[in-house]
């Protein structure tokens, strides 16, 4: 299988906190890396000069991937305590 690539717009991600992604089949940009398209190594030397020039670059996958970070919400007491669930359970019935 060959290489494969999220495109990162640089136009677009100039002066930003975060990056700015293609879409799927050259459908318009996304901050969001779960809606971003993936490109193949021969989509990307089939049109260089499209995907990848100075307002755009090629970043292979893994390389996404190793940057990317999730936000996740702990279990823990204080957000037990924030979201209320004890007083939840007080009255929720069972299913």
């Amino acid at each position: 299988m060959s290489q494969q690539y999220y495109l990162l717009s640089i136009k677009y991600s100039n002066g930003k906190n975060t990056v700015t992604w293609w879409g799927p089949n050259n459908s318009g940009y996304t901050d969001d890396i779960e809606k971003a398209g993936i490109y193949s190594e021969e989509q990307i030397q089939k049109q260089s000069f499209y995907y990848s020039n100075k307002g755009v670059m090629p970043v292979p996958v893994e390389k996404v991937q190793a940057a990317t970070k999730r936000v996740v919400v702990l279990n823990e007491t204080e957000n037990t305590k924030l979201f209320g669930i004890h007083e939840h359970l007080k009255t929720a019935k069972e299913y």
